[in-house]
């Protein structure tokens, strides 16, 4: 009987050895896979900090494109009168173009009577 009680003895205590190598092994793991988180987190933090800043300077350049085009469009507008006097300058001369060639056929003309009489 007393043998009986120190094999059941010696038995609960590899059973107690057993299960606490497997509670150590488990926690272990566990910790492991916590700790491994807890890094993709990080991870994530510092992409989201990265791509946030990244989108501020982006949003920066755009309201500069904005800001430009406004300038230009209100240099366009600014300028518009002047373009429609180049235009009507632009008419004035083909005009004068005409009566300047029409002056020099008539010339020719004249100048081959003369010569003729």
């Amino acid at each position: 009987e007393e043998e009986k009680r120190k094999w059941e003895s010696s038995q609960e205590a590899a059973k107690k050895a057993i299960l606490e190598h497997a509670f150590e092994s488990v926690s272990e793991v566990v910790q492991g896979e916590v700790e491994l988180y807890c890094k993709d987190l990080q991870l994530l933090e510092n992409m989201n900090t990265i791509m946030a800043s990244k989108y501020a300077t982006m949003c920066q350049s755009g309201q500069h494109a904005k800001e430009a085009l406004g300038d230009l469009q209100q240099k366009y507008q600014d300028l518009e009168p002047y373009f429609a006097q180049v235009e009507e300058i632009n008419r004035n001369v083909e005009q004068l173009e005409t009566v300047v060639q029409s002056l020099d056929e008539y010339t020719k003309r004249l100048a081959f009577a003369l010569n003729a009489s």
